[in-house]
């Protein structure tokens, strides 16, 4: 009875090892089946994953530059208002939110910035100077006399 047992053991891990040997073999023929294709194996989803991606073309591909941000610090101690001077406007009176401007034909008339004079456009700011008050506009620059 004793032979019967140990007959059934070596047999059962007989038919375990070579099943084993068998998956191994399919799986390695398997694998070199998959590699051995020009194209990437057909597995659902795969293209959207990065890790699996090849080059389209064996030539290198030239590798673009995009402009890059400059991060230098630039700025100016100074400030400085460019624009075309305006001459036929005055201002009356300013302050830092405000100005009382004088408009060619006689007018005063209330400045911010945002409002708009006739003629010239929108107020974009008003700055004080070392000459006296700057009302910046849309076509240029009124300076105080």
């Amino acid at each position: 009875m004793r032979s019967n047992r140990y007959e059934r053991l070596i047999s059962s891990d007989f038919m375990l090892r070579g099943a084993g040997v068998a998956l191994a073999a399919g799986s390695l023929a398997f694998a070199a089946q998959q590699l051995s294709r020009p194209t990437q194996p057909q597995i659902a989803g795969l293209e959207h994953l990065a890790i699996y991606a090849r080059p389209a073309s064996r030539v290198a591909q030239p590798l673009r530059r995009e402009r890059a941000i400059d991060y230098t610090p630039i700025g100016s101690t100074h400030s400085h208002v460019s624009g075309a001077l305006i001459g036929a406007y005055e201002i009356v009176e300013a302050s830092g939110d405000s100005a009382l401007m004088r408009l060619p034909e006689g007018r005063i008339q209330r400045v911010a910035p945002g409002s708009r004079i006739a003629g010239l456009g929108s107020v974009t700011g008003i700055r004080r100077s070392a000459q006296g008050w700057i009302v910046i506009t849309q076509s240029g620059v009124i300076r105080q006399n």
